[in-house]
């Protein structure tokens, strides 16, 4: 995580808005530290995964993949608004809105390994680090960008593409015009 990228709390009412996406048993972010190109997510696991009949005591690679993506998608919403990617604005409720559609994905983790098992614990949460390394840029009404991730400082670390098309989605009126002209 780079020192000098100050991290800020993330709206309470915005993440809600962001976990609304999910079912209420996978929603595990419980809080968001989010700068101009970094972040940090916070969560929680329940003692028993949703697909195993007992308690695990450590986290399963479906669990962490839903984290990096509330993650992941709490932090392209205060990324691209404001134009923290270059040419590249949606406010914040346009990018819920096209969210909701599935236009916003992971489009895949390009490289990620799991050097440590990372333990479910109910005295803190579960930290996992968020780098933007990489904005491929501008394809139209598209943007497509790197992030590197790091559970817990290193225990489980990789890179994924992510992607917004928003060439189907019905957004303001100023947003369609602006990203027809580049």
């Amino acid at each position: 995580m780079a020192e000098d990228n100050k991290l800020e709390e993330f709206p309470t009412q915005k993440l809600e808005k962001i976990l609304d996406h999910f079912e209420p048993g996978c929603r595990f972010m419980e809080k968001l530290e989010i700068g101009d190109e970094s972040a940090r997510g916070y969560f929680r696991l329940p003692a028993k995964p949703y697909h195993v009949k007992q308690a695990m005591q450590y986290a399963t690679f479906s669990e962490l993949s839903h984290c990096i993506e509330q993650l992941t998608y709490a932090a392209f919403s205060h990324w691209l608004e404001g134009s923290k990617i270059k040419n590249f604005d949606i406010p914040f409720l346009d990018f819920v809105k096209v969210m909701n559609l599935g236009l916003v994905q992971i489009m895949r983790i390009r490289e990620g390994e799991f050097l440590d098992e990372i333990e479910r614990r109910n005295d803190r949460p579960i930290v996992c680090d968020l780098k933007l390394t990489k904005v491929l840029g501008r394809y139209g009404t598209a943007c497509v960008a790197y992030v590197d991730y790091f559970f817990e400082d290193g225990r489980a670390r990789g890179s994924l593409e992510f992607g917004i098309g928003l060439h189907k989605a019905e957004i303001d009126r100023n947003h369609r015009r602006n990203s027809r002209r580049q």
